[in-house]
């Protein structure tokens, strides 16, 4: 679920770029920059992930990005200029790659090689379901009445949520 949830806010906001530009006033090409940004940090973001969770284990990089991720979110949907949304978009992205790229550990721990490849298979959905998806809720968002700030929040809170539930369930799989 968190690498639904963080795969599905890279795109979600791509169908607001044009509003959310008009609002801050900026043209679309700079607007543009929330949703590449965000993608970057996924670039960025395991550089701090992936060596946290062979110190610490799993849990703990997994749920602190999770909820860090949602923070960097709410704050790109509560931005008053182009700088904030940019910046928060790009270290929402880098939380976000702790999910990306802690789960296939996690399911190395879980599962042997028999049932692995299947696991695997179902994480690659969330992977590619996200941005998938994204688009169509993202437009549907803009649209309506709640407007292009929307299309952060939801992605927030369902970090926070995914991050509350990992917080108090989530076990730690690492020997």
């Amino acid at each position: 679920l968190g690498t639904y949830i963080v795969s599905f806010n890279s795109a979600v906001f791509a169908p607001a770029t044009q509003a959310a530009s008009s609002d801050l006033g900026v043209s679309r090409e700079v607007g543009t920059l929330g949703t590449t940004l965000y993608v970057l940090g996924f670039a960025c973001g395991p550089l701090i992930w992936a060596p946290a969770s062979e110190l610490w284990g799993r849990r703990w990089p997994l749920t602190i990005s999770m909820l860090a991720g949602g923070i960097f979110t709410v704050a790109s949907a509560v931005a008053k200029d182009i700088q904030t949304l940019t910046i928060c978009r790009f270290f929402a992205g880098a939380c976000g790659a702790g999910q990306l790229t802690v789960v296939p550990g996690v399911l190395a721990d879980i599962f042997d090689n028999t049932y692995r490849g299947v696991a695997i298979q179902l994480y690659a959905l969330t992977v590619f379901g996200g941005p998938f998806t994204a688009p169509f809720v993202g437009g549907f968002i803009t649209s309506s009445y709640l407007g292009w700030r929307w299309t952060l929040y939801i992605p927030a809170i369902l970090s926070f949520v995914n991050g509350a539930v990992s917080l108090f369930f989530l076990r730690e799989t690492y020997a």
